[in-house]
């Protein structure tokens, strides 16, 4: 069953324990990504190399917005490390995403009939989660 992206929403911890939309997106990062691969090769290997999976990289992650000035104020106001949540769908019934991060946000470059946005930039400090680390 394929499920859409309709209500994914972008929140932060507010500094309580309760998260608070961060602003409408139009597009979210993966959330994970492919180990890398450790090569284990010797010189007795006549046709294949051999490896080993190995560690995950956090990559910065990059959503997109429709610039809006509220909310590049409400951004550029969240500060230090801050305690982030993706929802997809309603209230997250089709899955939650938690991780520790900081952010920046600048607004994108555009042109001729487009809309303005801007980029707001997470890193994750921690490994990605299903669970509330509130909770």
């Amino acid at each position: 069953m394929a499920i859409s992206t309709i209500n994914t929403t972008l929140l932060y911890d507010t500094g309580s324990g309760t998260f608070e939309k961060v602003c409408d997106i139009k597009s979210y990062p993966d959330m994970g990504s492919a180990p890398s691969k450790i090569d284990t090769t010797d010189l007795s290997q006549t046709e294949r190399m051999t490896s080993i999976l190995g560690l995950q990289e956090d990559s910065d992650m990059t959503f997109e917005a429709n610039f809006d000035a509220t909310a590049y104020a409400l951004i550029k106001g969240i500060e230090a490390d801050t305690d982030f949540k993706l929802e997809f769908g309603d209230e997250g019934v089709d899955g939650e995403f938690y991780w520790t991060g900081k952010l920046s946000v600048f607004i994108m470059g555009s042109g001729v009939n487009e809309v303005r946005k801007m980029q707001i930039t997470l890193s994750a400090e921690n490994a990605i989660s299903t669970t509330d680390p509130n909770a």
